[in-house]
């Protein structure tokens, strides 16, 4: 039997209605230099948010007038994703890494936040260990 810190958390609507057809919002934190692995494809269920797609420069300035009701938010690569980074996210419960690990990534401010995160370990584990026979 499960304790109550092992059972899945359900995560609550807490955003206003959406209109039929409007996508979630899901921030994308990436370095310039890094492409979006599908992006054509999430952005047929996502409406993404990208501040590299903004001319605005500076990204906390980006993500603190347009991240603020963002849900989730897939932090692409090894880009590091601090607390003040965190902050800029009051709606913010699910963290995606797109990579292996999850050391770019502040657990604690996380945890304190109540923010779920994942990684894409599994997906990457029989490419990365060795398989022995």
């Amino acid at each position: 039997m499960a304790t109550k810190e092992e059972q899945p958390q359900v995560l609550e609507n807490k955003e206003e209605p959406k209109e039929e057809g409007e996508l979630p919002l899901v921030v994308v934190l990436r370095s310039k230099n890094f492409n979006l692995p599908l992006e054509d494809h999430l952005q047929s269920h996502f409406h993404l948010l990208d501040p590299n797609d903004s001319p605005d420069e500076l990204t906390e300035s980006f993500l603190s007038c347009h991240a603020h009701l963002a849900r989730a938010l897939l932090c692409v690569g090894l880009t590091p994703l601090i607390a003040d980074t965190l902050g800029l996210h009051p709606s913010l419960e699910l963290v995606v890494g797109s990579s292996t690990g999850v050391e770019h990534i502040d657990l604690h401010e996380c945890r304190r936040h109540g923010i779920m995160v994942i990684s894409a370990s599994a997906a990457f584990s029989e490419d990365v260990v060795p398989w022995h026979c």
